[in-house]
């Protein structure tokens, strides 16, 4: 049942980043607490170390 919930949450996350990158919407900043240099990051070339 968590795992069901993490995936809806980073689905959501994806959308929410493809809905801004379409949208011009300028900066977007997503962190992952447990993989700070994870997909999203890595995707809008952020580095958190």
């Amino acid at each position: 049942m968590l795992d069901d919930s993490n995936n809806f949450i980073e689905e959501a996350l994806i959308k929410i980043a493809v809905n801004a990158l379409e949208n011009n919407n300028g900066y977007v900043y997503f962190v992952n607490s447990e993989a700070p240099n994870s997909i999203l990051s890595t995707m809008f070339d952020i580095n958190i170390n």
